[in-house]
């Protein structure tokens, strides 16, 4: 590749990062403002969480689409940053179990990110923001039962959104 070739992917990538940082960081902070908002065990941090997703991406769909799908088209700069995020979710929802004193199955926090991810992914791909709020209950049913059983599981498909969530709140 020309210098000139490699300066332009260079100012992509540099480009790229900024862009990513910047939408990260966004994001993060209404996950964090959400879940300090939450009240009780790890089940009010997910699903103030997962709210706050839903949100987030309402009040930003580019945005949200950026983090989710449009990265995976850097390649590997995206999926580096991607994982990155995994692991920082990753990481907030094993401090929530842990400090409810719940143990687990091995893999639940990478197993109920990647069910959340897919989901988002495949309704931010085509632009349907409007229909992740139908899925949150699902996804939170399917993350709560191998924790809690079916019946506390089963309440998660009646609850709505938390009344005082984070930034992105109406």
């Amino acid at each position: 590749m020309s210098e000139r070739g490699a300066g332009r992917r260079d100012g992509e990538d540099e480009g790229f990062l900024a862009r990513w940082r910047g939408h990260e960081a966004e994001y993060l902070d209404c996950l964090r403002a959400a879940v300090a908002s939450a009240e009780g065990d790890w089940r009010e941090s997910l699903r103030a969480a997962a709210w706050e997703s839903v949100r987030w991406a309402e009040a930003d769909p580019a945005a949200a689409r950026f983090l989710t799908v449009d990265a995976l088209a850097m390649g590997e700069r995206g999926q580096v940053c991607q994982r990155r995020l995994t692991a920082r979710l990753m990481g907030m929802l094993e401090g929530w179990l842990r400090e409810s004193e719940v143990t687990p199955p091995p893999g639940l926090a990478r197993w109920v990110l990647g069910l959340f991810y897919a989901s988002f992914h495949r309704h931010l791909a085509v632009g349907d923001v409007e229909r992740l709020a139908d899925v949150v209950p699902q996804l939170l049913f399917l993350a709560v039962s191998p924790v809690c059983g079916v019946e506390a599981a089963l309440a998660e498909l009646e609850t709505g959104p938390p009344q005082s969530p984070g930034r992105f709140h109406p």
